[in-house]
C-alpha cells in the first residue's frame, strides 16, 4: 500500500514536471565590467529549451570617448540575435549610435542555473567606431520557484512514506507481543 502511493505520487509528480510549460531562466550579471573600468548591470532571461533570449535590461553606464551611458532593453530600442547557449548580441535599433553588446559565456547557459563566467575579451561593446571589452564578470541563475516547489513536494513525500512505514511497523510488533 504504501509503496504504491509513492508510486502515484511520483508519477504525478513526473507528469506535472512534463506537462507544465517551460519557463525561461532568469541571469544576472554580477561584477561584469569594461576594460575602462565601467561597470555593466542587469539581467536577461534565456529559454534553453527554445533558445530564446528575452526580457533584457542591461545598464551600462558612462565611459570613454562616445560611450555614453546606454540601457539595453525589449521593445523597439534593441534587439537580441541569439547565436545559441554561449553567445547573444544586443544592439540597438540602427540610427540610436550604432551600439552593440556582444555577451558570450565560458559554456552554454542552461536551465539549471549557476554560475557561469563571462568570455573575457570576446565579449565587448562597439558605439560608433568605439570598442570596449568586458575584463571580469559573471552571469549567475537559480532555478525557478517550481523547481523549489517540486523539489519540496518529493521531500515531502518521501517524509510521509517513512512516517507511515515506522507507524506500520510499531503497530506490528504492538500486535506480535506475547
Amino acid at each position: 500500500m504504501i509503496y504504491r502511493t509513492a508510486a502515484t505520487m511520483v508519477i504525478a509528480s513526473a507528469l506535472w514536471a512534463t506537462c507544465s510549460p517551460v519557463h525561461a531562466t532568469t541571469w544576472h550579471l554580477q561584477n561584469v565590467s569594461f576594460d575602462d573600468l565601467t561597470p555593466v548591470s542587469g539581467s536577461f532571461e534565456y529559454d534553453a529549451t527554445t533558445g530564446i533570449y528575452s526580457n533584457w535590461n542591461i545598464n551600462v553606464l558612462t565611459g570613454i570617448g562616445s560611450l555614453s551611458a546606454y540601457t539595453y532593453q525589449p521593445g523597439g530600442m534593441s534587439m537580441a540575435f541569439a547565436h545559441g547557449p554561449t553567445w547573444v548580441d544586443i544592439t540597438a535599433v540602427p540610427g540610436i549610435d550604432g551600439r552593440l553588446l556582444r555577451l558570450q559565456f565560458s559554456t552554454g547557459l542552461s536551465e539549471a542555473g549557476g554560475v557561469i563566467p563571462v568570455a573575457v575579451g570576446t565579449s565587448l561593446e562597439i558605439v560608433n567606431q568605439d570598442l570596449r571589452t568586458i575584463v571580469a564578470g559573471s552571469v549567475a541563475a537559480v532555478p525557478e520557484p517550481g523547481t523549489w516547489a517540486l523539489f519540496g513536494l518529493g521531500l515531502a513525500v518521501v517524509a510521509g512514506a517513512a512516517r507511515k512505514r515506522r507507524a506500520i511497523a510499531r503497530m506490528t510488533m504492538v500486535g506480535s507481543a506475547p
